[in-house]
């Protein structure tokens, strides 16, 4: 059976009524049929002739009647099929659409579980049994709707990338020794790890020691330190986002993450968030165990006294470069660090140099007229403007980039100047206002870059 899910772009990840799916479905098979390019109508011949070259992604996507449609095929097994259709204008970003889909598959996939080929042994996977079921879906459609929704004002979407909070780098390590101490099954406890066990006490112990896999440290909707894959770490901060721990003390949940299914638990550490990851094998049991290894590690750790950060710091664009700067997004892929400011509108940068002028003339005691700075009330929708027109840059600059012989371009329309560079190690993508000219990029390109590395350079060091 293959179930539809819709999105449409323009109403800020609003699905769309049961009504308009049931009156799309045709549409939608439709569509699937002329991007298998079989026979049909001069309909779907026209839809073909529109229609883009999928890609090795498997994003598929048309132009169809004032519409841009991608869609993607999605199989969770034992459950269903799914093929997930992200809907905007004609001038939505292709990136922005295709990135939709992806975090909805992955979404997909870590709650339900992946079509996977038997192993050597001829096993499928194992999917645990999940007791309440319209909580799962529930669940599912919270994630989904918080993905879809931040999608619309947050960069970091457009290369899926995560947020890190920078800490100093004997504390990193201290934090990354601490949290290892939990996969060390030679080390079964927090207690073990702060050295209050010797050999023999923790070798006896080890046979009882839950098997422990991965871990993560979280503040708020960033990450502190991860000893996880980048992918499965930015998952569970967004689970985290749509679930909180709230009251509650400690929680666990069984993921598909990397491949495998997994429980993971979430034990909250006063203003942090310890995560954990517990192989299946032996879970009812194991469970138990993990708990109280995370709760033991709670009490080593306070004791530890690590001087770690008690809430997120704002990451502002004026913390790296000047008011011609309305946004730029650096994406460090093997990391997953990625770093995106709140995007700046072209029309608060018109107040703040209106501000500017009226205090100068202030400050000089004269009686020329200033002009009146620009009504707030459209401020939001500025700023949901400029986010749209870097995401317009940035899908032409992905698809220029991706071709071998380019790694860097500028892009220039209506009143806009759009620089990207892409390497081997990270992507940077910065708009700016046409007040910058093409002889100053160098030097304001290097301005930022500079300021990343120096406010980040510890979490991207080779």
């Amino acid at each position: 059976m293959r179930a539809a899910l819709f999105w449409l772009a323009s109403d800020a990840g609003t699905a769309l009524s049961l009504s308009t799916v049931l009156a799309l479905s045709s549409s939608i098979s439709l569509l699937r049929g002329a991007a298998s390019g079989g026979d049909g109508s001069a309909e779907e011949g026209e839809a073909a002739a529109s229609e883009k070259a999928s890609s090795a992604s498997g994003v598929c996507s048309v132009s169809l009647g004032g519409r841009k449609l991608h869609w993607l095929d999605v199989l969770c097994a034992p459950f269903a099929s799914y093929t997930l259709v992200a809907q905007g204008g004609v001038d939505e970003s292709d990136a922005l659409l295709s990135a939709a889909l992806f975090d909805v598959r992955d979404t997909l996939h870590a709650y339900l579980g992946q079509a996977l080929q038997p192993d050597a042994q001829g096993q499928q996977q194992q999917v645990p049994a999940n007791g309440d079921e319209i909580a799962a879906v529930r669940t599912i459609e919270d994630v989904l709707h918080h993905l879809l929704l931040n999608s619309q004002t947050d960069l970091t979407y457009l290369v899926r990338g995560s947020r890190w909070t920078y800490l100093d780098e004997e504390v990193r390590e201290q934090l990354d020794r601490a949290l290892a101490s939990l996969e060390d099954s030679s080390v079964p406890s927090a207690a073990a790890a702060a050295g209050q066990l010797d050999h023999a006490a923790s070798a006896s112990a080890t046979q009882d020691a839950p098997d422990i896999t991965g871990s993560m440290l979280v503040l708020g909707g960033s990450i502190l330190h991860s000893r996880m894959s980048t992918a499965t770490s930015r998952l569970l901060v967004h689970h985290l986002l749509c679930r909180p721990l709230g009251p509650a003390k400690l929680r666990t949940l069984p993921l598909f993450c990397d491949g495998v299914w997994q429980h993971y638990l979430f034990l909250r550490m006063r203003h942090h968030v310890l995560v954990a990851s517990l192989a299946m094998e032996g879970s009812a049991l194991g469970l138990s165990r993990a708990s109280q290894v995370l709760l033991d590690f709670e009490d080593a750790f306070v004791e530890r006294g690590l001087p770690l950060p008690a809430e997120e710091a704002p990451s502002l664009l004026r913390h790296y470069t000047g008011h011609d700067t309305l946004a730029f997004l650096y994406h460090h892929p093997a990391t997953g660090v990625t770093v995106a400011p709140a995007p700046r509108s072209a029309q608060a940068n018109g107040m703040a140099l209106a501000a500017a002028a009226s205090a100068a003339a202030a400050a000089a005691g004269s009686n020329s007229a200033v002009a009146k700075p620009a009504e707030a009330a459209g401020g939001q929708q500025e700023a949901s403007k400029t986010l749209q027109v870097f995401s317009w840059f940035f899908s032409k600059a992905q698809q220029a980039l991706s071709r071998a012989y380019v790694s860097e371009l500028v892009l220039q329309l209506k009143g806009y100047r759009f620089w990207a560079r892409h390497e081997e190690d990270f992507s940077l993508f910065i708009l700016y206002t046409e007040n910058v000219s093409i002889p100053a990029l160098a030097a304001h390109n290097r301005e930022i870059l500079e300021a990343i590395l120096r406010q980040n350079g510890l979490l991207i060091a080779d």
